[in-house]
């Protein structure tokens, strides 16, 4: 699993942070599997997280798939008040 995370965009009131991830299949059969949520945590506390996706994706034998970019909504404030 690879992943590369970066600042989106920036308003006034949060940023989103957008996570790109590739996952590869070192083995000789295809694999299916289901997207998922990512959360960004701050001392055990969830800052924010990605919407749920009920998307399934096949990655075929020896192989890797780079999933669609997952864009998470980060509010300052929370941010701020968490800290």
């Amino acid at each position: 699993v690879e992943q590369k995370g970066m600042i989106y965009k920036v308003t006034l009131t949060g940023l989103t942070i957008r996570v790109i991830v590739t996952l590869r299949n070192p083995t000789n059969v295809s694999a299916d599997l289901s997207k998922t949520r990512v959360e960004v945590l701050y001392q055990d506390k969830v800052l924010a997280s990605s919407k749920k996706q009920e998307e399934t994706f096949t990655i075929p034998k020896e192989d890797f798939k780079e999933m669609e970019p997952i864009d998470i909504e980060l509010d300052l404030l929370k941010v701020v008040t968490s800290i």
